[in-house]
Parts: C-alpha cells; sequence; structure tokens
C-alpha cells in the first residue's frame, strides 16, 4: 500500500471512529444531565413519570450498544478495525512521517510530545 492510499483510508477510519465516539459521549451527557436534574425537577417528572423512566433506560441502553459497537472486533467503525489497519502501516504512522504531512518545523511541540518507541 502507498502511502497516499494509507492517509486516505486511515482518514476514513479515523473520521468513522470519532463520529461512533463523538455520538456515545452525546449519549452519556444526556443521561448524565437527566439523572442530575431528577432530584429538582421533580414535578415535571411526576407529570410523567413513565416516560422520564422509560426515556433513562433508553439512553443507559444505547450507551451500552453503542460502547459494544466500539470495541466489537467485527464492528465496521470499531476501534478493533482502526487498530487491524493500523498496526501493518506503523512506518507510515512514525513522527517523521508526521513532520512531512503537517510541515513542523524542527522542535516543534507536537513533535516533541510523540518521542514514543514502537517496537514490534
Amino acid at each position: 500500500m502507498k502511502i497516499d492510499e494509507f492517509e486516505e483510508q486511515f482518514k476514513n477510519f479515523h473520521t468513522k471512529l470519532v463520529d461512533e465516539i463523538v455520538k456515545l459521549n452525546g449519549y452519556i451527557k444526556i443521561l448524565k444531565r437527566f439523572e442530575e436534574r431528577k432530584s429538582d425537577r421533580l414535578d415535571q417528572i411526576n407529570v410523567a413519570p413513565c416516560f422520564f423512566r422509560l426515556t433513562s433506560a433508553s439512553l443507559f441502553t444505547s450507551i451500552i450498544l453503542w460502547v459494544s459497537n466500539i470495541f466489537d472486533d467485527r464492528s465496521e467503525r470499531g476501534l478493533h478495525k482502526f487498530l487491524s489497519f493500523t498496526q501493518p502501516h506503523l512506518k507510515y504512522l512514525s513522527v517523521a512521517e508526521l513532520k512531512r504531512r503537517r510541515g513542523y518545523p524542527d522542535g516543534h511541540w507536537m513533535l516533541d510530545s510523540r518521542k514514543i518507541r514502537v517496537t514490534s
């Protein structure tokens, strides 16, 4: 695989994975906010208690399913597929390639923070 093909596929995998994580984060934030506001919004909840209980349970179920989707090894947009794609192409993810791709000058803070050795 050439570096141009790798970069294109990497962007696609990265975008899909980020989309999934953003959705999961949204569900978590909504459920957290919902649970935080239960105590001071009892009047509104008592108007339709079944609706709010069902909504809370649905959000919790969605979070579990989304986490499962992200970590499932057969998922199209999951972490396993992303890591399986990047593992054989670590040479394209080196600091030198990052410097070339982004045009960072010597001594840039992004390059200093990535002094991590990858061993096979």
